[in-house]
This record gives C-alpha cells, sequence and structure tokens, in this order.
C-alpha cells in the first residue's frame, strides 16, 4: 500500500516526463526544457544523497514521510494556481516567462521535498515491517506493487497530461495530503 501512496504522489510522472513537464508550464524552447530537466535532474541527486547521508537518522521515518507530504502537496496546489492563473504561452518565446520560472523552481522544491521523505524512505519503512524470516517475500511482492502502480500512475498521466494538466497537479497535491501517514 505505501508504494501506490509513494506512485500516486506523482513524482515519478514527473521524473519520467520531465523534458514535457517543463514545456507544458512555459519552457516551450526543447533546449530551454532539456536544460531545466538536467538542472531538476541534478537537484534530485543533490538532494537525496544530502538526505541519506546527513538526515536520515535524525528525522526519523514518519517525520520525514510528514513533512515530505505536507510540503509536497503546497508545492503541488501553488502550482496548479500558478498554472491556472499565468498559462504558458502558446508561441515559442526567448526565454520563459517569470510565472515559468516559478513554476519551475516549485518543481525543483517540490523534488526536494520528495527526496526527504516519499523518495528513499518508502524502501526504509517497508523493509522494517517484515520479520526477518519472511523478509524477502514481502520486499519481493512490495517491489512489485512499486512498478505495478508505477506503470498504472504513468499511464494515467500520459491520458491526463494534455487534457487536463491543472486538475493533475491538484490531483497529485490532494493524494499528497491524503496520504500523509502510510
Amino acid at each position: 500500500m505505501i508504494y501506490f501512496l509513494q506512485q500516486w504522489c506523482g513524482e515519478n510522472s514527473i521524473n519520467y516526463y520531465t523534458p514535457q513537464t517543463f514545456a507544458s508550464i512555459g519552457y516551450a524552447n526543447e533546449t530551454k526544457a532539456l536544460l531545466a530537466s538536467a538542472i531538476y535532474g541534478v537537484v534530485k541527486i543533490v538532494a537525496t544523497a544530502i538526505f541519506v547521508v546527513f538526515l536520515i537518522d535524525s528525522l526519523g521515518r514518519k517525520a520525514s514521510l510528514f513533512i515530505s507530504a505536507v510540503g509536497m502537496s503546497a508545492m503541488l496546489f501553488v502550482l496548479a494556481a500558478l498554472l491556472q492563473a499565468y498559462p504558458p504561452p502558446s508561441e515559442i518565446g526567448e526565454s520563459p516567462l517569470p510565472a515559468s520560472q516559478a513554476m519551475a523552481t516549485l518543481l525543483y522544491l517540490n523534488e526536494c521535498l520528495f527526496s526527504i521523505g516519499w523518495g528513499p524512505m518508502v524502501t526504509v519503512y517497508v523493509s522494517d515491517i517484515f520479520p526477518n524470516q519472511t523478509r524477502h517475500y514481502g520486499l519481493a511482492t512490495a517491489s512489485a506493487s512499486k512498478w505495478l502502480w508505477s506503470h498504472s500512475k504513468n499511464d494515467y498521466r500520459v491520458r491526463v497530461q494534455n487534457v487536463l494538466a491543472i486538475w493533475d497537479a491538484r490531483h497529485r497535491s490532494a493524494c499528497c495530503i491524503f496520504f500523509i501517514y502510510p
């Protein structure tokens, strides 16, 4: 169940379709969308490394999941509001508008929050659930469910992306706040 919650917070959908996500918020120039995607990847690696090396033991499992869920929900609500108030222009411009840059910053912050909770903590949390004699079966089943939920969420996102982009951001935000405690 916890992998279901992880996948439906929407972060992996953003990871899989990063250039398209940045294009949908106003980075219509392909080069700028790819550069923003590369920065997103660097932010993800650095944020996860900092959390795993320095903060994982001091924050604790539930606190990091709680902080991650509440923070991600706030970022996605603000992103949806900005996307509705300042829709990206239809023509390709020299540089992204300030609203598009703010939305990109929210995506970067959302990734940082994912990296302190719902990203690495889910596997640690699942490994603590099962007793030693059945842990390998439990982790195998949990890992299989992770990829099942990943596929279902990303298939859903592809269908919703072009039609309901604002609704999708709100939906992911609601999933984050609804699933605060696993």
